[in-house]
């Protein structure tokens, strides 16, 4: 994603997180400047200023009611639940997307009571 899409979707939500592709810094607007953190120490940014920089959207989590009307409204949701079976300790499923009003797998209790959940 180009410099000026981030500044796009910043005009229309300003809780949005962002960060320059392949790179770990988290940057999000505070009301006055974007800012930039390694999750130690916060600063003032001019990066968000780089035409030509990549950017990623950073998933904010919601809750699994925030999730299941994204998901209504025609979005497509995942959550991630901790698993024996991933190498990392999370599998991350697609739960229901905005191509059908179907769930992909049927939902149970652990990805409730202790999943994470994202909207795409």
């Amino acid at each position: 994603m180009k410099t000026w899409e981030i500044l796009k979707l910043l005009t229309e939500n300003q809780e949005i997180r962002f960060r320059r592709a392949g790179k770990d810094l988290t940057y999000y607007y505070n009301g006055i400047s974007v800012m930039c953190s390694d999750g130690i120490t916060t600063a003032q940014s001019g990066d968000i200023l780089n035409l030509k920089a990549e950017w990623e959207l950073i998933p904010q989590e919601v809750t699994w009611r925030e999730a299941i009307q994204a998901w209504v409204d025609g979005k497509t949701v995942y959550c991630k639940v901790e698993a024996c079976y991933s190498p990392n300790g999370m599998a991350m499923r697609f739960i229901f997307d905005e191509s059908s009003h179907e769930s992909r797998y049927p939902l149970d209790k652990a990805e409730i009571l202790k999943g994470k959940w994202f909207i795409e």
